[in-house]
């Protein structure tokens, strides 16, 4: 929907309804006894200048409220696409917990193989998890833990 036309309209249609009743009023009160109307060329000047000021207001009006609509309009797009952004991390976060639940679940099942709790500890190292829990999944300390972590950073280079 195109706010900013919709706008414009409204603003016009306010214009018309002014000069249709200031026309009334000049109908009404230039009417003589005879039914005819007497024009008085002055009064029709001033109402015609009344009436182009009260045009050219609108307009200016009409205008400030399009423009303050453009901006919000702006900003608002802006906070759609920072949204977009964040939603994008939000589901890449989601996709690596999932991830690591699905690790999780699996140790759980090897863990009742009595896996080696130093080839777990570097498994969940790999799968990015937190050192403090993996120090209470593998039961290992967090020196043992940097130091497979540093093990495995050497072996990658």
């Amino acid at each position: 929907m195109d706010f900013s036309n919709t706008a414009y309209q409204v603003i016009l249609g306010f214009d018309a309804v002014i000069v249709a009743i200031l026309l009334a009023i000049l109908y009404r009160y230039g009417k003589r006894r005879d039914g005819r109307l007497k024009i008085d060329v002055l009064k029709m000047k001033a109402l015609k200048s009344s009436l182009d000021q009260a045009l050219s207001e609108s307009q200016r009006t009409s205008q400030a409220l399009l423009d303050i609509l453009a901006n919000h309009i702006h900003e608002l797009n802006g906070i759609l696409r920072e949204m977009d952004i964040k939603e994008k991390k939000l589901e890449q976060y989601l996709k690596k917990s999932e991830k690591m639940l699905d690790h999780l679940r699996e140790h759980k099942k090897q863990q009742n193989k009595a896996v080696d709790p130093y080839t777990q500890a570097a498994e969940l190292i790999s799968l990015g998890m937190p050192a403090d829990d993996i120090q209470r999944q593998c039961g290992l300390s967090l020196n043992e833990i940097d130091l497979i972590m540093q093990i495995g950073r050497n072996r990658a280079q």
